[in-house]
């Protein structure tokens, strides 16, 4: 007898949750359902017994509520909720342990302002930035202005060559037998470092901005900008360009030296990763590597 009316009693509480938290129409009231949570101590195994009795109830809303059943949105937010009040998230972020803590880090973050001279700081870079594009791109349509003078275009080269831009390099690269612009005389020694591919002064200027020309292991790691790797790896790996620079391609040799075979250690591993990386790993620029 006291079993029959333990289970009418529990009946009757289950089906209290349902009409009280999900109406006819499908609708679920979660304020009043965490209100409800709330009356009982915070983590206490009172609140924690009502809030799995509430995800029970929930649970089997979802399989058999009529209006629920009818609807693909009320089901997707009858799961959501369940999914918060399970995990302690959204609304029901308040049952988290560490809700006090981050609680006190969103007002904070609240009442955190920038500062106006940062904002302003802001937009000086922003604008010195958009200035320092514009150059960058006033020295390109130099380069390919066919009226310009051959002294005018090389010196617009070398010095879009310092840009750190990737499309900038890529640019040079793509366009490297294009920026031939010949200086050396007779009496200079083309095979030094100096002037090893002065023939193709947009490729030089660019190995010479980016990669110092004395110095040991220190001054590759903390001098050498890196940023030229991946290009090396792609276009020296690229028959096609491999075939345009032609003999040219002595310049990367001499750069691969500067770089990175004269002062590391194992460099042979860092030569093996580059072709591992390549299109073709037994380009002419990959064979005098070996």
């Amino acid at each position: 007898m006291r079993y029959h009316f333990f289970m009418l009693f529990f009946s009757f509480f289950s089906l209290a949750i349902n009409a009280q938290y999900i109406s006819e129409d499908g609708e679920i009231d979660r304020e009043t359902m965490g209100s409800d949570i709330k009356t009982f101590p915070h983590s206490s195994k009172k609140q924690n017994d009502f809030i799995k009795e509430i995800l029970n109830e929930l649970v089997s809303d979802l399989k058999g509520h009529p209006a629920i059943q009818e609807s693909k949105e009320k089901r997707d937010k009858l799961t959501l909720t369940i999914m918060d009040l399970g995990s302690r998230r959204g609304d029901f972020s308040f049952l988290n342990p560490h809700h006090v803590a981050q609680k006190a880090r969103e007002e904070r973050r609240t009442n955190d302002t920038i500062s106006m001279y940062v904002l302003i700081l802001e937009e000086r870079l922003a604008a010195m930035q958009d200035s320092i594009r514009g150059v960058y791109q006033e020295l390109k349509d130099i380069v390919e202005d066919e009226d310009q003078t051959r002294a005018t275009k090389k010196k617009a080269i070398t010095l879009f060559a310092t840009s750190n831009d990737l499309k900038d390099i890529e640019y040079i690269f793509e366009n490297s037998s294009n920026h031939m612009f010949p200086s050396i005389t007779s009496s200079e020694d083309i095979f030094s470092d100096k002037n090893r591919g002065t023939l193709r002064t947009g490729m030089n200027a660019l190995y010479w901005d980016k990669i110092p020309g004395n110095g040991g292991i220190k001054k590759i790691t903390e001098d050498h900008n890196w940023i030229l790797f991946p290009f090396m790896v792609k276009y020296w790996g690229d028959p096609e360009w491999n075939i345009r620079v032609g003999r040219e391609n002595l310049l990367e040799y001499v750069i691969a030296r500067r770089m990175f075979l004269r002062d590391l250690n194992k460099p042979e591993l860092l030569v093996e990763f580059m072709r591992a990386n390549a299109e073709d790993p037994d380009t002419p620029i990959f064979k005098m590597l070996e």
